[in-house]
């Protein structure tokens, strides 16, 4: 059974880490996977623990995707700044060595 819109809006107020303590509490969540999860939300029933895992997983999946795309950008722009660093070095070298050779001088 999907969440209630208002459970739904409690769990993200009180967010991932206090909805797994919240879990573990046995005086807030029964063991059974349709044992309900007290949030103290007024007027709805309470959640199932099932529909609470479900909620869970879902947003470590959203966090686990953004945490993986901003390592690939990391990456990809700590690459992009070593290759820039190892041109600015090598082409001026390049340039001096290519310069000495066109002088025919000896490179001492």
């Amino acid at each position: 059974m999907p969440l209630h819109p208002r459970n739904l809006e409690e769990l993200e107020r009180q967010g991932t880490a206090s909805i797994r303590a919240l879990l573990s509490d046995s005086y807030y969540a029964g063991l059974g996977r349709g044992a309900p999860v007290l949030l103290r939300v007024s007027g709805v029933d309470p959640p199932s623990r099932a529909d609470v895992e479900e909620w869970l997983r879902t947003k470590n999946d959203a966090e686990r995707a953004t945490t993986d795309r901003i390592q690939r950008r990391t990456l990809r722009w700590t690459i992009i700044a070593a290759v820039a660093a190892i041109l600015a070095v090598v082409v001026p070298i390049g340039l001096w060595v290519l310069d000495r050779v066109r002088e025919g001088s000896t490179l001492h």
